[in-house]
């Protein structure tokens, strides 16, 4: 027997057998339509108020697929858009767009080292530095 009869769960530990009865399962069915869960035989729903398959007997809802969390969606990129019109850079940010100005010999290392300053991950500090890049261009291709 994989488990203990749902009786035996108490006091008493009797092993499964062929004349225990589960709620109003047959031991055959209880093992079709049930979980064994360490050691213990949990069974579908039998509409009795106490035990261990108590409650009103309901079918399980199938469900989709898991959606992809953070997809950049046509709405989020918009709403993205909009926010960064409106409220402009940070002030991380605008230090950041002062480096690529300033320019230099290494002002994309200088740019990375301090977005990776601030930011903490290199991944992080590399697409920082091409947002603002892209930024600044956007703004020099608008005033040209």
């Amino acid at each position: 027997p994989l488990s203990l009869c749902r009786r035996g769960l108490g006091h008493c530990r009797r092993p499964l057998g062929p004349r225990c009865r589960l709620g109003s399962l047959s031991v055959a069915d209880a093992r079709i339509n049930s979980v064994v869960f360490v050691g213990i035989l949990l069974t579908m729903s039998t509409g009795i108020a106490v035990g261990l398959s108590k409650g009103f007997p309901t079918e399980k809802k199938s469900r989709g697929p898991a959606r992809c969390k953070g997809a950049a969606t046509a709405k989020a990129t918009l709403c993205r858009e909009v926010v960064r019109e409106v409220s402009g850079l940070l002030a991380y940010e605008r230090r950041l767009m002062d480096m690529l100005k300033i320019g230099g010999a290494s002002a994309e290392k200088r740019m990375y080292k301090f977005a990776k300053k601030r930011l903490g991950s290199h991944k992080r500090a590399n697409k920082k530095k091409e947002d603002v890049k892209d930024v600044y261009a956007r703004m020099r291709a608008k005033n040209a």
